[in-house]
């Protein structure tokens, strides 16, 4: 039985990421050498879209996981008792093919995870009722831990 959601990212919501390169391809490739701005953008190119294709998202009963890296995987994990609240922001060029963001506010003691944002996901709106929904029922039943479940050995 499958226990947590799994999130692709869509490629379609990185088009301004996509156009930022190209433009630098060309910009190389006028200036400096036409081949090497052409390798440029071709590789920068396949980098951006293996980033894309490797990255996951997971919700589960119990947290959010983002998982990216194309030679070093980084797992960020977050724990849904931390849940404060998420907001969907959903630009034109996304509108267009039905993607949007989950930015999800947390209380999590790490500056670099007081937000985490799901870039260019389908559906936005159902995922974001799925974490507010989890995020009441961890807000009722805080996580609790009993030391006695440790081995004290040290």
């Amino acid at each position: 039985m499958k226990n947590f959601i799994h999130i692709k990212p869509k490629h379609l919501a990185y088009l301004p990421e996509y156009l930022g390169l190209f433009i630098v391809g060309l910009i190389i490739s006028l200036i400096i050498n036409f081949y090497f701005g052409i390798v440029t953008l071709i590789l920068s190119n396949i980098y951006l879209f293996l980033y894309i294709k490797t990255k996951d998202f997971y919700i589960s009963d119990k947290s959010v996981t983002i998982e990216e890296g194309v030679f070093d995987r980084t797992m960020v994990f977050v724990e849904l008792f931390r849940y404060k609240g998420n907001k969907t922001i959903k630009p034109f060029y996304m509108r267009v093919f039905g993607l949007g963001n989950l930015i999800i506010h947390t209380s999590h003691p790490s500056v670099n995870l007081k937000t985490m944002v799901l870039k260019g996901i389908e559906n936005v709106n159902f995922y974001s009722d799925v974490l507010v929904t989890k995020g009441e029922i961890h807000q009722a039943k805080p996580a609790e831990i009993h030391l006695s479940t440790f081995d004290n050995k040290f």
